[in-house]
Formats: structure tokens, C-alpha cells, sequence
């Protein structure tokens, strides 16, 4: 299953809920094991929607430094034709 980490990272709050004896959601009766997998789901579609969102940032970063990085070997070549031409 895949949302697995995500599991272990939210069973510690509900764990802790049901040390202090909230172990049961009150207005559904819910068991708090229901409760973490949608908590976990909730978190994965939360990432996948930040990875979204930072994948085009990131591309047009990556775009800008190759861009500086050909423009700063290219502009002293074509400096050093101006010189000679």
C-alpha cells in the first residue's frame, strides 16, 4: 500500500489521542484507525498537489541557470570576435 509512511507519520497523534481517551471520533463514531487512513490519504493528495505545483517552478529554475551559464561562456567568445574582426 502506498500511503504507508504516511500511516506511521499520523499514527503517532492518533495513538496519542487515544492515550488521553480520545480514541473514538464523538459526532460519528468512527474508530480513530479510520480516521488515520483518511488522515493519511488527506497528506498524500496534499503532497501530490505541492509536487504539482512546485514541478513548473522548478523546470523554469533549472532553465534559467543553464541559460546564465551559456550565455556566460558564449558572450566572451563572441567578444574576443568583435576584438579581432
Amino acid at each position: 500500500m502506498r500511503i504507508n509512511w504516511a500511516n506511521s507519520l499520523i499514527s503517532m497523534t492518533v495513538n496519542s489521542t487515544r492515550w488521553y481517551g480520545w480514541g473514538r471520533d464523538q459526532s460519528t463514531g468512527r474508530d480513530a484507525a479510520k480516521t488515520r487512513e483518511d488522515l493519511a490519504r488527506e497528506l498524500e493528495h496534499k503532497l501530490k498537489q505541492l509536487g504539482n505545483l512546485l514541478e513548473p517552478v522548478l523546470i523554469m529554475g533549472v532553465g534559467g541557470l543553464v541559460a546564465i551559464v551559456l550565455i556566460s561562456m558564449y558572450l566572451p567568445m563572441f567578444r574576443l570576435g568583435g576584438v579581432i574582426g
